[in-house]
């Protein structure tokens, strides 16, 4: 049985590290809210989004998991 990979991008943002949780094609624009579920993306596409999201200063990886992640476990109150 094959099993399904997830991948994620994670920002460094504001002193915490955040999922990525929309994407807008039009303004080519990436959002990391608190409140949101993550964004699973395809690999290479989870790749061009860190790749581009680090060449503009706000450090990003991409997070490769076996799970589906539902909450943001990064977050501390």
């Amino acid at each position: 049985m094959k099993q399904k990979h997830f991948y994620y991008v994670v920002v460094q943002s504001e002193g915490q590290a955040k999922f990525v949780t929309a994407l807008d094609n039009s303004t080519k624009t990436a959002r990391w809210e608190i409140t949101e579920k993550p964004l699973s993306l395809a690999k290479s596409y989870a790749q061009d989004i860190a790749f581009c999201l680090n060449l503009n200063f706000y450090p990003a990886f991409v997070l490769h998991s076996l799970y589906e992640i539902t909450e943001q476990i990064f977050y501390k109150e």
